[in-house]
């Protein structure tokens, strides 16, 4: 029959049942209280963190000179930027922005860098000279992720 009384409890009811039961264990047993907050946290952290190697690994090997074609993996076109590690989604806003190359927009390396991200992760980007396109002569930074050798 108890049974069937804590099936019936509303939702509010069960939901003062473990505050008071929180408030309890505050004033008995703090220690104990506060030691598995801790843990919940610790936990989750982990848990979000991943397995968080430090780079992000895009297996396209560059050097400078190398002649590149640029295509986005998304399917749009590459942000090539003054400046490495821009993902503006309004860039033409920036003062930095150069301009979008459309997929397959031939370009040839010059220069390859990380940029550190506030996750603690770096990022890969190349410096790019446009060679096609309505790009052409044109050079700045874009995402690794968009270079095809």
């Amino acid at each position: 029959m108890s049974e069937e009384n804590n099936a019936s409890k509303s939702p509010l009811d069960a939901a003062k049942g473990i505050t008071d039961t929180l408030t309890k264990l505050q004033q008995e047993k703090p220690a104990v209280l506060y030691g598995g907050i801790a843990g919940v946290v610790i936990v989750l952290w982990f848990i979000m963190s991943g397995s968080g190697g430090g780079n992000v690994e895009v297996k396209v090997n560059v050097s400078p000179g190398q002649s590149v074609t640029l295509l986005n993996p998304n399917g749009g076109k590459s942000l090539i930027d003054e400046q490495p590690g821009n993902f503006s989604v309004n860039a033409e806003d920036e003062k930095s922005f150069v301009c979008y190359a459309e997929g397959g927009t031939a370009a040839t390396v010059k220069d390859e860098t990380m940029i550190p991200t506030m996750g603690g992760q770096s990022l890969p980007f190349v410096k790019v000279e446009i060679t096609g396109g309505s790009c052409a002569g044109k050079s700045g930074w874009t995402a690794k992720t968009n270079i095809k050798p």
